[in-house]
């Protein structure tokens, strides 16, 4: 079967729910009005607590949730998130990125980080980190990779859509 076969777009998603956690409201609105144009089924917290009491009662299969929120750490939802939903899919954003607390995101869950404000509509690389991620899952269950294929070569698969990522070419 072709690569292109098995490919799946957000619309062909089984649970298309998306949590976004960010204390900037403006900000927040924008990016659930662009998620829920590209077919997810948007909730939205503005803080750890709303964001936590959501998960618990959702159990959402993506989420975007800011590092730091005005009562608390982000890394709290994701925890929950993680404890109600281990599939879910996680981006966690940040003002303040550095690299220990991008560590801190992925072993807690997160599937990536990003700084924002990003230079791309954010909206667009989210969309594409988790339409990457849902597809390309055993790929990256099986790589020792991991943090590499989901923060360097994300667009590789983009340029190259039969790439796959393997010790041989890890480093490309």
């Amino acid at each position: 079967m072709a690569e292109a076969e098995i490919v799946k777009k957000i619309t062909e998603f089984e649970d298309k729910s998306l949590l976004i956690v960010d204390d900037d409201n403006p900000f927040r609105e924008r990016l659930a009005r662009a998620m829920e144009k590209k077919g997810f089924s948007v909730s939205q917290a503005e803080g750890v607590k709303i964001g936590i009491e959501s998960v618990k009662s959702k159990k959402p299969a993506f989420a975007v949730v800011d590092l730091r929120l005005n009562d608390g750490n982000g890394l709290e939802v994701v925890k929950e998130i993680q404890k109600n939903n281990s599939e879910s899919r996680i981006v966690m954003l940040t003002g303040y990125g550095n690299i220990p607390t991008a560590v801190a995101a992925i072993k807690e869950g997160a599937i990536d980080y990003l700084a924002k404000p990003a230079a791309a509509p954010i909206a667009v690389i989210i969309s594409v980190i988790f339409i990457l991620y849902y597809n390309k899952i055993e790929t990256f269950k099986k790589s020792k990779y991991l943090f590499l294929d989901l923060v360097v070569h994300p667009f590789a698969y983009i340029l190259k859509p039969n790439y796959l990522p393997t010790t041989s070419n890890a480093s490309e």
